[in-house]
């Protein structure tokens, strides 16, 4: 979830190798929910598995960074909607009940 590859020039090389292997382990991990997630029904099986993780992980990382350079323009409950609209977005739509 490394927001820019600018971080490796900046710690030893040791660390380096730490940090690769902390995101690879993140992506399988994510990879793997996404995967049991259409296995189940949960999730949408016309979306491949890599483009729901693009599509999560750009969402997570304009949340972080939304609160920096542009403060003034997010609100406090944005995140939250855009969470549940990201969400719906992922969801089976045959496993999601229809809206009163």
């Amino acid at each position: 979830m490394l927001l820019s590859d600018q971080v490796y020039l900046c710690v030893p090389d040791a660390a380096v190798e730490r940090l690769r292997a902390l995101v690879r382990r993140s992506r399988a991990f994510l990879v793997q929910a996404f995967t049991d997630g259409v296995a189940c029904g949960a999730l949408r099986e016309d979306i491949a598995v890599e483009a729901m993780l693009s599509i999560f992980t750009g969402t997570v990382h304009s949340l972080i960074s939304g609160g920096g350079v542009h403060r003034e323009a997010a609100s406090p409950a944005a995140p939250r909607r855009v969470v549940g609209a990201l969400l719906a977005l992922l969801a089976n739509p045959a496993s999601t009940p229809p809206p009163p």
